[in-house]
């Protein structure tokens, strides 16, 4: 390796390495928003009854009350 090739593997890197720090946030944030979207499980699940939701409206009145 001479100097030229060792100069030119620096400019490379140092562009690069610019290139990727200034996109390297948004590339992080759409990759978490990936994550949650189609990878992550919910903390709960909304328990459904065929009475017409009074389960899902007695643990919502329980929820609230334990907020306070």
């Amino acid at each position: 390796m001479n100097i030229f090739d060792f100069t030119l593997t620096v400019i490379i890197s140092f562009f690069s390495g610019l290139i990727l720090g200034y996109f390297l946030q948004k590339i992080v944030a759409n990759l978490l928003r990936l994550y949650q979207k189609y990878i992550k499980k919910p903390h709960y699940f909304i328990e459904v009854s065929s009475d017409s939701n009074t389960s899902y409206r007695k643990k919502r009145a329980h929820d609230n009350k334990n907020e306070t």
